[in-house]
């Protein structure tokens, strides 16, 4: 087996450091945490624990839109609530956060506060800050899209006046 195929005992793909540095956002990163975790589906093939896996499973709960393409912000949905089974009637086109993930690792919210237990903290997954350096400035999604978009001014501005309206639709404004 070549270096680059070693997988560890679940089976799953074992990289180098140096590899992981340059192929692929690490699991701690920003990056990873607000664009791939529970929204990019799983490469394992092995059976294991879930709750502890940064990807997305079938059927998962914690399953999140990526916040690049759909328009939502990070204030939980009203009719996604146990009266009503659980399930917004707007699905993936809804405005608002369905889930503990999609609230806290929205780009308006994530590593926006200090945590509260500090470098004591042993969450495997914190949604906050553990140092000044870790604190970010919240991230609209006009933000998210304009650099995301290499279009035209009018464009973005098209893209950002719609986000606007979302955003002021969540009791917010951009």
């Amino acid at each position: 087996m070549a270096c680059n195929d070693e997988r560890d005992a679940s089976g799953f793909p074992v990289k180098s450091s140096a590899q992981d540095n340059q192929e692929q956002p690490s699991f701690e990163s920003d990056e990873f945490r607000l664009f791939v975790a529970k929204i990019a589906t799983c490469p394992r093939t092995a059976i294991h624990v879930w709750s502890e896996c940064p990807y997305v499973h079938p059927g998962e709960k914690a399953r999140r839109r990526d916040p690049r393409l759909y328009s939502y912000c990070s204030q939980p949905c009203p009719d996604n609530s146990p009266a009503n089974g659980g399930v917004c009637p707007r699905g993936d086109a809804c405005q608002y956060s369905h889930n503990l993930f999609e609230t806290h690792l929205h780009p308006e919210m994530y590593r926006t506060a200090m945590c509260t237990a500090g470098s004591r903290c042993r969450r495997r997954m914190c949604f906050f800050a553990h140092s000044p350096q870790q604190l970010r400035q919240p991230t609209t999604v006009a933000m998210l899209r304009q650099e995301q978009q290499q279009g035209t001014a009018a464009d973005a501005a098209a893209a950002g006046a719609k986000d606007e309206a979302s955003a002021a639709s969540c009791g917010k404004t951009a």
